[in-house]
């Protein structure tokens, strides 16, 4: 606060009564600090406000995109695990796929003065956290890479995991194949849609446009795109899916219809073992996602100065269900 107060020519109290939102403050010296402050950059530590001088803060944070997911729920508990076994505790929030919302939930944080920060991208860029960054913010991007910084990255493989799925179908016989699909401006949706569309080009399946839904809301718009074509005149023999959500959309659809379709869908959730009829799934580990994520951030934190990684954590091929039969 001391350079706020040299370069707007106020006193440090004058500053002081600024960041804390005093309204009695004049407008004039009010207005010089907040442009003193967005000169320096400053950013108010509100931890440090509530603590004893020298005792410093032992936070990271974690922005999801819906932590409503189950997906996301299983990264966070590994995130903090990790986290807990250093001593430090986590800030976890969900940014709900909205880019805006991302940036502002990262300023939010690192107000609160976080040491480190793992995010999954909401878009293809995380050039806001540049400045924080250069001043010694440490940042991993889980699930999804990121441009804009640079950052170490923990996901899997997405477009060769599509193009698994395709050859698994390709393998059964099935030449009728639907896709449901999330927004395809999330990036995993989209790899797995390239994937699956180059799977079944590899082995000469033709992916009827009027048997792929794109853009489907979780579940709800799911279940009903699933429903348009499964009732279609020429329905498709097998439907793949981008992710659990979608997954349980459709899954909603086949047993209202009572039909027996091949699936083959994205994620493994806890839900699947219960399944009445088998259906194959991408199992990705996100606990193991979120426990690698945990230590390149706190390798950074620890000194680690290399260059940025891109580390690829396998994935599997299973089969759940069948409870019932």
């Amino acid at each position: 606060m001391t350079d706020v107060a040299k370069v707007a020519g106020v006193s440090l109290k004058t500053v002081s009564r600024v960041v804390n939102g005093v309204e009695t403050v004049d407008q004039v010296l009010a207005a010089r600090v907040d442009a003193a402050i967005a000169d320096l950059g400053y950013r108010h530590n509100l931890v440090a406000a509530g603590l004893k001088a020298g005792s410093g803060t032992r936070l990271i944070g974690l922005i999801a995109t819906m932590l409503s997911d189950p997906f996301y729920g299983a990264v966070a508990s590994a995130v903090d695990a990790v986290a807990r076994a250093r001593g430090f505790g986590v800030l976890m929030t969900g940014s709900g796929e909205d880019p805006a919302v991302e940036e502002q939930l990262a300023h939010d944080l690192c107000t609160h003065q976080v040491r480190g920060l793992i995010v999954v991208p909401a878009a293809e860029s995380v050039a806001h956290l540049a400045p924080e960054v250069a001043r010694g913010l440490k940042v991993v991007c889980i699930d999804r890479p990121a441009a804009g910084i640079g950052a170490d990255t923990v996901l899997v493989d997405n477009r060769a995991l599509g193009r698994a799925m395709a050859g698994q179908l390709a393998g059964r016989g099935h030449r009728r194949v639907g896709v449901v699909l999330g927004s395809e401006r999330v990036y995993t949706h989209r790899e797995r849609f390239a994937g699956i569309r180059e799977g079944l080009a590899a082995v000469g399946i033709d992916l009827d446009p009027a048997l792929v839904v794109r853009d489907a809301d979780e579940p709800d718009g799911a279940s009903g795109g699933a429903m348009r074509i499964l009732t279609s005149d020429d329905p498709p023999t097998a439907v793949l899916t981008t992710n659990n959500r979608v997954t349980l959309g459709v899954l909603s659809v086949l047993g209202r219809l009572d039909r027996r379709v091949d699936l083959i869908g994205f994620d493994d959730p806890e839900y699947s073992r219960l399944l009445p009829l088998p259906v194959t799934l991408v199992a990705q580990d996100p606990a193991e996602l979120g426990r690698i994520a945990a230590e390149r951030l706190f390798a950074r934190l620890d000194g680690d100065d290399s260059p940025a990684r891109r580390i690829v954590v396998p994935a599997r091929v299973v089969t759940r269900g069948g409870a019932w039969a």
